[in-house]
């Protein structure tokens, strides 16, 4: 009997430390998990004010470019690469400029024709009747639901069209009507998207090439003096380049 007891007890203490050896491990491992959850919560608001720390110097660096200069040229700065300081980590910045590509919500019909080239009047007009049916475009990518852009003619020009650029709100139509647009930079436009803003130039590969070296211009006088350059060009044409690319009501001189 005496050894049944103590067989019954020493099973009973087995038993009882097996489960505080679960017990045990399963704390453990609460434990660990979270300790990492602990640190992934600290990393992500680290990461969190890193992403802002960038994206306020960004804003405030190109505040200043904006008042000193005649915005133009590569992203690429001195700033865009920091560490900050006691190992509280870095931060890498690409800055792509939005005003170099053509706003498909915004466009009109002449700018959208000349920039999607041989099937570009039907498909200027899908686009704009999908603006005014649908509404304006959220992403790039919802330009592929119009009729004429299928997915080839959309990766062929993805690159060059945003929804992202800014509006100017004072701005006219060829009428002298209120046409709120959004014009292209022409300091930093690409040579597919400079091309469809010249087009009522008649502008040719080696036209691109003289106006790209005559970038940047530092004022728009400087610009509508290189329009003026084009001695075949009639004057009512020329006068339409440049409204097209600064449709300003009041013309600023820089």
């Amino acid at each position: 009997m005496n050894r049944k007891r103590k067989g019954l007890i020493l099973l009973v203490v087995t038993y009882s430390l097996a489960a505080l050896s679960i017990i045990g491990v399963g704390f453990a491992m609460n434990m660990q998990l979270e300790r990492k959850a602990a640190a992934n919560y600290l990393n992500s608001v680290k990461v969190k004010y890193l992403a802002e720390a960038g994206l306020n110097r960004a804003i405030a660096e190109l505040k200043i470019d904006a008042k000193t200069n005649f915005v133009y040229g590569d992203t690429e700065k001195n700033w865009s690469d920091a560490a900050l300081d006691e190992g509280l980590g870095s931060y890498s910045l690409d800055v792509e400029d939005e005003q170099r590509k053509v706003n498909i919500n915004y466009a009109n019909r002449e700018l959208l024709r000349a920039f999607l080239g041989d099937a570009g009047y039907e498909t200027a007009d899908s686009i704009i009747n999908y603006r005014n049916t649908i509404g304006l475009f959220k992403t790039i990518k919802e330009i592929r639901l119009v009729t004429g852009i299928d997915n080839t003619a959309y990766l062929n020009i993805k690159d060059y069209i945003t929804v992202n650029s800014y509006l100017d709100p004072n701005t006219i139509d060829n009428t002298g009507a209120d046409e709120p647009r959004s014009p292209v930079n022409i300091n930093t436009a690409s040579d597919k998207v400079l091309k469809a803003v010249l087009f009522p130039l008649g502008a040719t590969d080696a036209d691109i090439a003289a106006i790209k070296e005559k970038r940047p211009f530092s004022n728009w006088k400087d610009f509508d003096d290189c329009i003026d350059g084009f001695d075949d060009i009639h004057s009512a044409m020329k006068d339409n380049i440049k409204n097209n690319c600064n449709p300003n009501r009041t013309k600023p001189v820089t």
